[in-house]
């Protein structure tokens, strides 16, 4: 872009100089504006396209910074489709849940496999898993579950105060389960007050839940090693597969249960019969057995038991519980014989590059102003009629310097070359008297040695010095110029004063 803003002054610079009306000062300001950035910033009123370019470009660094904000590191979730093989069994191996004891054929203990499995369960351990899956995925199984189906109706409670206190269970669940008349099916029984009010209405709810085979939505983390039942699901959303599970009266002497120990396990962490009546001079008061679920369902209890106590429906995370524990029993029995094959839809995290738009506007624009600008020196090229350049010969013939009067007014700066390239030229003064050599310039513009021969003549040989032996001033006090004088036998010659430091004139 330097580059390109060096040519554009160089364009502008000759087209301001075949304009009428241009002068010698408004050359050098496009000349300095174009090279020098402060310049360009304290142009003031003479402010023209090549300041503006100049600045511009000078800035134009700027969008450096800004595109490094625009592009910024983030993480994006890449989905593909992926098969791979799980172990999962779709059914509970006969007896791994419980022990039946006593003489009323109840499940009254956890068998040792089985009790590793309800413990990860209560302390929601992670499900581990050995799959092929990279990232996280997504997928549909077949495992061991319960064919759900639930029921509800409202059952009317009155805990009023008087003097024959009715009481009310304000809060109860229960597993039924009888090993004796259905081994593969049990009753979820839920009952709770969902308001406030010593009037009003239970609501009470009777789930059915028959071992069988579901369809299970899980998500499973590659990396972990683990899986679990996609959490934006319920029991309801778990697809009946089949018929439920058969199973033959595992009572008669038997010792374990399949499904037993499942219930035992719930029934442990939910079972609650919780009562409230009014106790006359003590006020509210609540009997009966609590469980974990009642106080963490309870809402209304500030300073004690009051008709404002009500509780949230418990159902949906009782029965997700339950379903949890029968997923991880299906996953804990699988081994090769219980082998799927399923497409899963893979999701993982990768690092891309995050752009933000205001930052790579804000750089493009700075791009796009700099580069419009330099465009805009380019204007009037066409007018010019050939390649042109800042050399010194070029500008040194467009002032009409006498050592390029007599060149090709329009040549390009290697024509010049060939043609006074071997000219010698110095800067500053341009006697040396010193050597003992005077010259003449005669009309042409061509140096000549002046010094004084055999028939006095003039010696024709180049020589850098300007005439000085003929001069009416023999310049004794070493001033920078002389005023010429040629000789009567010789031509008229063109004289010229050459100055180098307007300081050190000596008047005459």
């Amino acid at each position: 872009m330097a580059y390109a803003l060096l040519e554009g002054v160089t364009i502008a610079w000759w087209h301001t100089a075949l304009k009428e009306g241009t002068n010698v000062g408004d050359l050098h300001r496009m000349w300095e504006f174009g090279h020098g950035f402060l310049s360009a910033v304290l142009s003031g009123r003479h402010f023209n396209l090549v300041a503006l370019a100049s600045i511009l470009v000078a800035l134009s660094p700027i969008n450096g910074p800004l595109l490094q904000r625009a592009s910024t590191l983030a993480n994006a979730t890449v989905t593909a489709q992926q098969e791979f093989e799980l172990q999962i069994n779709p059914l509970v191996p006969r007896g791994y849940t419980g022990i039946v004891t006593s003489r009323a054929e109840a499940v009254n203990m956890l068998t040792t496999n089985f009790s590793v499995v309800a413990r990860d369960y209560y302390i929601r351990s992670p499900i581990p898993l050995r799959s092929e899956c990279i990232g996280s995925c997504r997928a549909n199984v077949l495992g061991a579950g319960f064919h759900t189906n639930c029921s509800s109706y409202l059952v009317p409670f009155n805990i009023s105060e008087s003097d024959d206190p009715q009481s009310a269970l304000v809060f109860g669940a229960n597993i039924v389960y009888s090993v004796y008349y259905n081994p593969i099916r049990a009753v979820l029984n839920v009952q709770y007050k969902p308001e406030a009010g010593c009037i009003g209405n239970l609501t009470v709810t009777n789930c059915t839940l028959q071992a069988g085979t579901v369809r299970y939505p899980i998500v499973i983390d590659g990396a972990a090693s683990t899986v679990t039942l996609d959490p934006s699901t319920t029991i309801w959303d778990d697809v009946v597969i089949g018929n439920p599970d058969f199973l033959l009266d595992e009572s008669s002497g038997t010792v374990t249960t399949t499904y037993g120990g499942i219930f035992l396990a719930i029934g442990n962490q939910y079972n609650t019969d919780l009562s409230m009546q009014f106790g006359g001079a003590v006020g509210y008061e609540f009997f009966g057995a609590q469980s974990e679920a009642s106080i963490a369902y309870a809402r209304g209890i500030e300073t004690g038991p009051s008709c404002d106590v009500y509780f949230t429906d418990p159902l949906a995370d009782f029965l997700q519980g339950i379903r949890e524990l029968i997923f991880r029993t299906a996953i804990a029995t699988a081994n090769s014989s219980n082998t799927q094959h399923i497409e899963a839809q893979a999701s993982g995290s990768h690092t891309i590059y995050h752009t933000d738009f205001l930052f790579l506007a804000l750089a493009t624009v700075a791009s796009l102003l700099a580069i419009a600008a330099i465009l805009l020196t380019f204007h009037g090229f066409w007018g010019i009629g050939r390649n042109v350049s800042m050399s010194p010969i070029e500008t040194a013939k467009a002032f009409n310097a006498p050592l390029l009067r007599n060149s090709d007014s329009n040549a390009p700066a290697k024509a010049l070359l060939k043609e006074v390239g071997t000219r010698p030229v110095r800067y500053g003064i341009v006697s040396d008297t010193s050597r003992g050599e005077e010259t003449t310039m005669l009309s042409d513009g061509t140096l000549y040695r002046d010094s004084p021969s055999t028939n006095n003549a003039p010696d024709h040989a180049h020589s850098p010095n300007v005439l000085r032996r003929y001069s009416t001033y023999r310049n004794p006090s070493g001033s920078d110029f002389e005023l010429l004088t040629a000789p009567e036998n010789l031509r008229a010659a063109t004289i010229r004063l050459e100055l180098a430091d307007p300081k050190r004139v000596t008047p005459l």
